[in-house]
């Protein structure tokens, strides 16, 4: 299992996540009929440990989840409670074994076709 993959499978599990958008979870990019509030999410950055006796097995990650929804207020709630479930995290994703998320920032966006809400947090999460 892919770090992507059990980022996924880890937001599904948290019940406050998925009380506002089931499992509509996806890579990169919303459906073309989407139904809101939903997630998606992406890799921005891969950096694999480097330490003085050569490559370590651990990666640190930047990932992005898009909150997306109707509203601003919607938004942001979502985007709170995807921070609540990785932020601080430690543990399996799926099978992916974590040593750390830290949340780094969020920013909010107005998208004009269609007219919803976008809320981006980024993490950075060291796994191996």
């Amino acid at each position: 299992m892919t770090i992507e993959t059990g980022l996924r499978t880890h937001l599904i599990a948290d019940s406050p996540v998925t009380a506002l958008v089931v499992a509509r979870i996806y890579p990169l990019k919303l459906p073309n009929k989407p139904t809101y509030p939903a997630l998606t999410y992406e890799v921005i950055s891969d950096i694999p440990y480097r330490r003085l006796e050569g490559d370590d097995a651990r990666e640190k990650i930047r990932v992005r989840v898009d909150c997306w929804a109707e509203t601003y207020v919607g938004s942001v709630d979502l985007a709170r409670k995807v921070r609540t479930a990785v932020a601080d995290f430690s543990g399996l994703m799926g099978a992916t074994p974590v040593s750390s998320a830290k949340f780094e920032s969020w920013t909010d966006i107005f998208e004009d076709v269609p007219e919803v809400y976008r809320r981006v947090v980024d993490f950075m999460i060291t796994h191996t």
